[in-house]
């Protein structure tokens, strides 16, 4: 038991996470969705509710999450992706579904330059990166003129997949490329479920 609410933990959990197993009893809440009518929802960055939609926007569910978790305010959400890593600003980390967005072009005087912040180790992999797409270029042509066997074009290719152009590094351009691209384009960040 948790003395301070007279509720065992397992509820409590149960309530965190949006499962509603079995009634909290006379003293707590029926069902979970009432915990979550629209005047309750607690936005999951800045941890405060309406009072603060007329500054920080509408509620929005970008992501499949459920519970306490499942919205943010439009503005809060739109602030933290800037300054995500790039692998957050694509995906949610926690249930890992990729944020639906739309894209227009801005006016032209809205054009600014990108925002690139890599670090050192983000630099030094994307020149590990263009060393080995060179070399597997190089080995590719070494291929064909008959300098190299298939059976060492064949493991280059293999380290080029495992290294290269691995989940995360493709994540990671991605990211990079719809960085670039904000620099042109408004970004618009669609609902994933209702809220």
């Amino acid at each position: 038991m948790v003395p301070y609410l007279n509720l065992p933990i397992f509820t409590m959990i149960d309530v965190f996470y949006g499962v509603n197993t079995m009634g909290i009893g006379k003293d707590g809440f029926d069902d979970f969705a009432k915990l979550h009518t629209p005047s309750t929802y607690q936005c999951k960055i800045c941890f405060t509710g309406d009072e603060m939609n007329s500054e920080f926007g509408g509620w929005m569910a970008p992501c499949l999450c459920k519970g306490s978790i499942k919205v943010v305010h439009t503005g809060c959400f739109n602030k933290w992706l800037s300054y995500a890593s790039y692998q957050n600003q694509n995906a949610c980390s926690a249930c890992k579904f990729t944020y639906k967005r739309e894209y227009q072009v801005k006016r032209f005087s809205e054009w600014s330059l990108p925002k690139v912040r890599p670090t050192i180790i983000e630099v030094g992999e994307f020149m590990l990166d263009v060393c080995c797409s060179i070399k597997l270029y190089r080995d590719t042509v070494d291929l064909f003129t008959g300098r190299k066997t298939i059976i060492k074009y064949i493991l280059s290719l293999f380290l080029y997949r495992m290294f290269v152009i691995s989940p995360s590094r493709l994540s990671y351009y991605l990211a990079l490329v719809r960085n670039l691209a904000g620099s042109v384009l408004e970004l618009t960040l669609m609902n994933a479920q209702e809220v």
